[in-house]
């Protein structure tokens, strides 16, 4: 079954969109929110009159969206429940960080969709959510395969953003190896250091070598410990009192030296 169209015609439809040819930042807003709710490229729209030619898709993907939720996990269709706004631009919209879309729209009375594709439209895309999707034992199965690679794309924006872009690494170290045992201790580093620059073609990262650039991390194994959370995302881990990058110490004693040394790196490049 799938649910009753929301505000279609004054919100989402291909006819509000302006002609894709024309390139204006102010125009991004609908047109994104449409682009993204039919579930096609903004170039399909080319050859099609926006304003009495409707995308084709565009009803179904709709329905869908308010009936099983936003389809922004990767290809997987994610519950309303799952997915938290964590950041806004406007102040009138602050009330919606730390909830998820669907216990605010069940606070104000809405449907999940109208209030998610309102939102969007208020902050003109400036909203950031987390998504609370994933699976603990294929997190661990996956960590185990021979060519994994540790990461994270967490970022330092939003009023509360991921806690994974303080406390990755840090989590690797402390739960998946010392609590855990998921992983050896050199394994750990391993999958965290040499194997992603290899993987990105850092030819002079990740090892600890003569002629290397000297990203060094001191941690104690046996106190490394993420301390981010949900609720309390800007929290730095502890365990690790010094951090050099590029031979400059950002991290001196446990106590943050403003040092900035680091910078963009591109493959093969040093």
């Amino acid at each position: 079954m799938r649910a009753t169209l929301i505000h279609a015609p004054r919100d989402i439809r291909v006819e509000n969109l302006p002609d894709p040819k024309i390139v204006d930042p102010t125009d991004a807003v609908i047109r994104t929110v449409a682009t993204c709710v039919c579930g096609s490229d903004l170039w399909d729209y080319r050859g099609i009159n926006p304003v009495t030619e409707p995308h084709p898709m565009g009803h179904e993907y709709v329905g869908i969206v308010e009936e099983v939720g936003s389809d922004g996990c990767m290809g997987v269709p994610v519950d309303w429940g799952w997915i938290e706004i964590n950041g806004v631009r406007r102040p009138e919209n602050a009330h919606l960080v730390g909830h998820t879309v669907a216990e605010s729209a069940a606070r104000a009375g809405r449907p999940a969709a109208e209030l998610y594709f309102d939102t969007l439209t208020s902050e003109r895309l400036g909203t950031s959510c987390l998504m609370h999707v994933g699976h603990e034992d294929n997190v661990r199965a996956i960590m185990r395969h021979r060519t994994h690679t540790g990461g994270s794309d967490g970022l330092l924006v939003g009023d509360r953003p991921h806690p994974r872009a303080w406390g990755t690494f840090p989590r690797y170290l402390g739960r998946y190896v010392r609590e855990l045992g998921v992983l050896g201790l050199e394994e750990c580093v391993a999958h965290l250091t040499g194997r992603p620059a290899r993987r990105l073609g850092l030819t002079d990262r990740g090892l600890v070598r003569e002629g290397f650039a000297a990203d060094l991390v001191l941690f104690d194994p046996l106190s490394v410990t993420d301390t981010a959370t949900f609720e309390q995302p800007r929290q730095r881990a502890t365990g690790l009192p010094y951090v050099l990058v590029n031979g400059v110490p950002v991290i001196d004693d446990d106590r943050p030296t403003g040092a900035v040394p680091g910078g963009s790196l591109r493959r093969g490049s040093k």
